[in-house]
């Protein structure tokens, strides 16, 4: 059954901007915000919403290759309300993948009337306020225009952004292995080889290939497996030791070892001799390119420094905000894929037929905005998990009026149809918007 949002009072008696000129997807459009930095010392610009970004010195060139050194233009945008990102016409979508916002910036640069691009090996750290609970499975995302065919009417509003992973903000996780004997005084070789010649870290990744799931399992853990390399060559497994791991996997790690390659004993003088070793195995997480810039770290320390806490500035800054390397300017958003019902359809929403009606979605479980594919009176919105609940956002205006109606239904394959949109202002429409989720 579908439940009306009918909003507040202010929604239709309060006037809107009188510019009919302007479509109201264009009014809802935010201003830029504007830094004047200096290039020749690091730099960190604090947005209105609370995005921080760290630009290091003399990160800048224009078209010609040329290194900016002196005043730079900085413009912001930032998007976190659903007003913002509906007013934007930014999808929540990389692929076929759908995705869940964080928030939002667009960051440009300019120099001499013209716009800038970041220099080789230079990136910027983007701080997105953490304004709800999220977990840590948020990525940063670069956004790629496209632009309607020339000679469309509404050029602004017909922009698309299409999202790309930047594969930096994927955590690295590396699994270890470590080869430890007991060294005895001596000894014609200290490193093991197997029979053939080959070394044994060259045979390791192919004894053990651990998957992508074992890789999860040693992280914060640490395993010893013990064996002992016997004067004929052979190795013989021990005992494992260390953290607490199941018994399935001991079994496997056990028999890694029963079926490793023959070795070449170790020797005293070419004597063979018996000696003890283990394989020592964790899963280490690569850190971020910004926690070991320098210059990053030092700005970083003056803001969030705490003579009161043991924690450290950057420890400090992961509390409140998602913290990311951004190799590009434009647009960039900190998201996460989300794993609705992975049975989709396309749900087709009917409007009253106008030159400046729009359509959009806001799931109700995900902060994931939508736009659809326009023809009369309709918006198809493609691929949608079936059984999905959402808000349908309709907009169009009147004179000098804001038409709109906002409605909850569930993603199916029949066609869903809005009439009769109400009258408004822009102010009460962006609290309705806003109010969703």
């Amino acid at each position: 059954m579908r439940f009306i949002y009918y909003c507040f009072f202010c929604l239709f008696i309060i006037s809107c901007n009188t510019d009919n000129t302007i479509s109201v997807q264009g009014k809802l459009q935010k201003e830029d915000q504007n830094f004047f930095i200096n290039t020749s010392s690091d730099t960190i610009i604090t947005g209105k919403e609370g995005t921080k970004v760290f630009i290091e010195k003399e990160s800048f060139r224009n078209a010609s290759g040329d290194i900016i050194t002196d005043s730079v233009i900085i413009t912001m945008q930032e998007f976190y309300k659903n007003s913002d990102i509906i007013a934007s016409n930014l999808n929540m979508r990389a692929g076929n993948k759908l995705l869940e916002t964080g928030g939002m910036i667009e960051l440009r640069a300019y120099a001499n009337g013209d716009q800038l691009s970041l220099r080789n090996g230079k990136s910027m750290v983007v701080h997105f306020p953490k304004k709800e609970a999220k977990n840590d499975s948020m990525r940063l995302f670069y956004g790629q225009e496209s632009y309607p065919d020339e000679g469309e009417d509404d050029i602004v509003a017909n922009v698309k952004v299409n999202w790309n992973l930047e594969e930096s903000s994927v955590p690295k996780k590396n699994i270890n292995i470590w080869v430890w004997y007991h060294k005895y005084d001596g000894l014609d070789t200290n490193e093991l080889f197997i029979v053939n010649g080959r070394s044994v870290w060259d045979t390791i990744p192919e004894m053990f290939n651990f998957n992508q799931n074992e890789i999860d399992y040693f992280l914060n853990k640490a395993v010893k497996v013990h064996y002992d390399v016997k004067k004929n060559g052979n190795m013989v497994y021990d005992k494992i030791d260390g953290s607490l791991i199941t018994n399935k996997m001991s079994k496997r790690l056990e028999k890694v070892v029963r079926e490793f390659p023959k070795c070449k004993p170790y020797t005293i003088a070419g004597i063979p001799i018996e000696m003890p070793g283990w394989f020592q195995i964790w899963t280490k997480i690569t850190p971020p390119k910004f926690m070991s810039n320098e210059a990053y770290l030092k700005q970083i320390e003056s803001k969030f420094n705490n003579s009161d806490s043991t924690t450290n500035a950057v420890s400090l800054a992961e509390l409140q905000y998602y913290i990311f390397d951004s190799k590009q300017l434009g647009w960039m958003n900190c998201d996460q894929f989300i794993n609705p019902n992975p049975v989709t359809t396309d749900f087709v929403v009917q409007v009253p037929k106008s030159e400046n009606v729009f359509a959009k979605i806001i799931f109700k479980n995900y902060k994931t905005i939508m736009i659809g594919n326009e023809d009369p009176e309709y918006f198809t919105f493609e691929d949608l998990p079936v059984g999905e609940p959402v808000s349908v956002i309709v907009i169009d205006q009147e004179d000098e009026n804001v038409l709109f109606k906002i409605e909850e239904t569930e993603i199916s394959d029949k066609i869903y149809k809005i009439t009769d949109l109400q009258k408004g202002s822009l102010k009460g429409l962006k609290e309705a918007l806003d109010y969703l989720n």
